[in-house]
């Protein structure tokens, strides 16, 4: 059986406000004990109707009044003739008879339009706590999926802080702290951590004015007074992040400058950055 298409069908609501036939009553109470999504819904649609009936209270609309008292008036009044005449108890009562099933009738139609009226509005307000609900439901599905995304992201940066931490914190690693060149960027600054058996270089932890679309930053160490090349920084690290470079077997400083996309075969020595002595 189709839960969810028997759920979202109208019979469950018509359940709740007494408007099924007897076989449809069964069936729904049947159905209720034998799947746990049904009876949910059907307490929660009785629940809505309880609250309706508690806080949406509301009075037959002025017109639907008196159009029901014209009605009974008109049912209800007698006109005396002025040649009246004497008639028999059982014409009396034929006539009570007839008077009786008229109010009986006009009573009929007062009970039919008061239902239908509050049927109608009560069909209205389910329908718009059910709208809410649903809305409501999205709502906190969004929140809950950024959540999700935010505690994802959180933990990745933890992670990759962890692993710098101990790439720092290995007594292998020799740590050269690179300051920033006056003229080009006197606040910004790097770390290198260079391995002294592997020889690997990290740089990480590093404070640099955002390049140009059309340039990237490029770590060089400076080796017997020349410069090697040990790669190009990534353009979407940030300041928590550690990147390994190329490595080089000495150094006695390092260096970071600004060059084309991809990396240069010679530093240009005019967009320099930051530099450290080991």
């Amino acid at each position: 059986m189709d839960v969810q298409a028997y759920i979202s069908s109208d019979v469950l609501d018509r359940y709740v406000l007494g408007d099924v036939t007897e076989q449809e009553r069964k069936e729904v109470e049947c159905l209720s004990h034998i799947y746990p999504e049904i009876k949910t819904n059907l307490d929660a649609l009785q629940e809505s109707v309880n609250s309706y009936a508690s806080f949406y209270e509301k009075a037959p609309p002025t017109a639907l009044k008196g159009k029901i008292m014209a009605e009974i008036m008109k049912l209800g009044k007698e006109k005396v003739k002025p040649d009246a005449k004497v008639i028999s108890l059982s014409e009396t009562a034929s006539k009570s008879s007839s008077t009786t099933y008229k109010w009986l009738a006009a009573a009929s139609v007062v009970l039919f339009m008061l239902t239908a009226f509050l049927y109608a509005d009560m069909r209205s307000k389910l329908n718009a706590s059910q709208n809410e609900t649903i809305t409501l439901a999205e709502k906190l599905g969004q929140i809950n999926e950024s959540s999700n995304n935010q505690i994802t992201d959180l933990k990745t940066k933890n992670e990759l802080m962890a692993a710098s931490v101990a790439i720092f914190n290995n007594p292998e690693n020799k740590i050269i702290k690179m300051a920033g060149i006056e003229k080009m960027a006197p606040t910004a600054h790097a770390t290198i951590c260079w391995n002294s058996k592997t020889k690997e270089v990290y740089v990480g932890f590093a404070n640099l004015p955002a390049p140009p679309t059309n340039k990237q930053y490029q770590l060089w160490a400076i080796a017997d007074g020349k410069p090697v090349d040990l790669g190009v920084i990534d353009k979407n690290s940030d300041a928590l992040s550690i990147q390994k470079m190329k490595v080089t077997e000495k150094a006695q400083a390092f260096a970071v400058t600004l060059e084309k996309v991809g990396g240069s075969q010679t530093p240009t020595l005019t967009a320099m950055y930051v530099m450290g002595g080991v």
